[in-house]
């Protein structure tokens, strides 16, 4: 069994307040965007490389506090370890 590394530290002191991670590359454009429009009023992190699981214990491992996930469907806000769905139109 894998050891598994959790900074749990609080979040007005993580280095990054939330991490944004697309499923797959189709989705890289759209999760810039996003990127771009929460990045001027949080610290934000853009992770493309490796299995989404890999990026999430990444961001567990520096404490990040929210992760966003985009998926073909929706966006799913987590604040870690808890999850939030929230759906989302393909239209724009």
């Amino acid at each position: 069994a894998e050891t598994r590394v959790v900074l749990k530290l609080n979040k007005n002191i993580a280095p990054f307040k939330v991490a944004v991670l697309p499923l797959v590359n189709k989705l890289n454009d759209k999760a810039k965007e996003l990127w771009g429009k929460l990045s001027p009023h949080f610290s934000t992190d853009f992770d493309t490389t490796g299995s989404i699981g890999k990026r999430y214990r990444r961001q567990d491992e520096i404490g990040t506090p929210y992760c966003v996930h985009l998926t073909l469907t929706a966006w799913r806000i987590i604040p870690l370890p808890s999850v939030i769905e929230i759906q989302w139109s393909r239209r724009g």
